[in-house]
């Protein structure tokens, strides 16, 4: 095949598990061998010039590889970043070779490599925000590639696949379009440079057991029928399509396996979703939840609820952005009384098109959940006194 339809792959790799490798190996359509070894495209072949956990060469021979791969493909090879990239001490907690001053940190890899490429992929969560290792207190110094960039200057487009690990298709999917259509615009990431093809939806939105959380039961141990919201499920704020997809092949994935989501694609794991069997951390708590929420009214008028009556008020009682002021004023008891709080069918179009990044969706699903779990505590079955003519 002519050279300029072989495109190179350098697979570099950090602070990691490898779990990620072995994540993208188990791809089935396509499969491993065949992204290796056939045009994935029409006219349109990879070439994996450097993996560290595939490759049979090693120490500096392998050096001189990636060396080589990435001075006589500048500009046209697509760069792999795996794992962790610890900052702290000039990178010394994670090196990568030698050099003639000595060990030659994997930072130094990371931002010379991505200077030179037409795109990176940052595989892993741990490469997209810092992951695991990033973890507080953090002491090596763990930064997220995004961050890496904006600090350095690199302008290379960059796109995250982030989960611990990824599932293969997300990978897979991203290399594919990146070679179909080049790098992905901005229109095709969210705020995060994740693809919107695999992370544009909540885990929340298709979980198998939504059905509960919208009828307000609730698990109260591992193996029982009810949502696993109050058992550390974090759905409702994690980005994936892993309940369509599924894992292993289509056969599994973690809620079909009785435990809740960890929401291991976000930026914050896990320090923002731990303990891992506690409920996500109450947003109503801190003031600055709704720090930036100047009452217009956004989520209100995209609420589908809200536009199915003619006098919402009259119906709903309090309408989204009222809910908001109340729980900004600490009334939260108060916004518990309104009918829009159990009416809320956690869409997320409200914390979607909120020109202030308010969490909205994310209160709504708090104040329901905290509604559904006195209504289990204390009606004994009954249904709750704003949702009584629902049911």
């Amino acid at each position: 095949m002519e050279a300029g339809r072989v495109v190179p792959v350098l697979w570099i790799q950090g602070g990691t598990c490898t779990g990620c490798s072995v994540s993208v190996l188990n791809a089935v359509a396509p499969s491993v061998k065949d992204l290796l070894l056939e045009e994935v495209l029409p006219g349109k072949a990879l070439s994996l010039r450097f993996q560290a956990t595939l490759m049979a060469a090693s120490g500096e021979l392998a050096l001189k590889v990636l060396k080589g791969a990435s001075e006589s493909s500048a500009g046209g090879y697509l760069l792999v970043v795996e794992g962790a990239v610890p900052t702290g001490e000039g990178g010394v907690y994670c090196v990568l070779g030698e050099k003639e001053e000595g060990p030659l940190p994997f930072k130094e890899w990371v931002l010379e490599l991505s200077d030179k490429a037409m795109a990176v992929i940052a595989l892993g969560t741990c490469s997209s925000f810092g992951g695991i290792p990033a973890a507080w207190p953090n002491p090596t110094g763990v930064k997220g590639l995004k961050e890496l960039f904006e600090e350095n200057g690199l302008k290379t487009p960059l796109v995250n696949v982030p989960g611990c690990p990824p599932h293969p298709d997300w990978f897979v999917g991203t290399v594919l379009k990146v070679l179909l259509y080049g790098p992905l615009s901005s229109e095709e990431l969210d705020e995060y440079l994740r693809p919107r093809d695999f992370y544009g939806m909540r885990i929340h939105e298709n979980c198998p057991r939504r059905g509960y959380f919208e009828e307000g039961i609730f698990a109260s141990k591992l193996g029982e029928p009810g949502c696993l919201y109050f058992l550390g499920c974090k759905g409702p704020l994690a980005h994936a399509d892993c309940p369509l997809r599924k894992w292993n092949n289509g056969r599994n994935w973690c809620i079909d396996a009785g435990m809740g989501c960890q929401g291991c694609t976000e930026p914050g794991f896990p320090d923002l979703f731990g303990p891992f069997y506690e409920k996500p951390s109450e947003f109503l708590k801190g003031l600055e939840t709704f720090n930036g929420c100047f009452t217009c009214q956004t989520c209100t008028n995209v609420c589908p609820v809200v536009s199915q009556y003619d006098d919402p008020k009259a119906h709903l009682g309090l309408l989204p952005h009222q809910v908001m002021v109340l729980c900004a004023l600490g009334q939260r008891e108060k916004a518990l009384e309104a009918p829009m709080v159990w009416r809320c069918v956690s869409c997320f179009q409200c914390q979607k098109f909120c020109p202030q990044k308010v969490r909205v969706g994310d209160v709504m699903v708090e104040l329901k959940g905290l509604l559904a779990k006195r209504w289990r505590e204390t009606a004994k079955g009954k249904p709750p006194l704003v949702a009584k003519d629902l049911l």
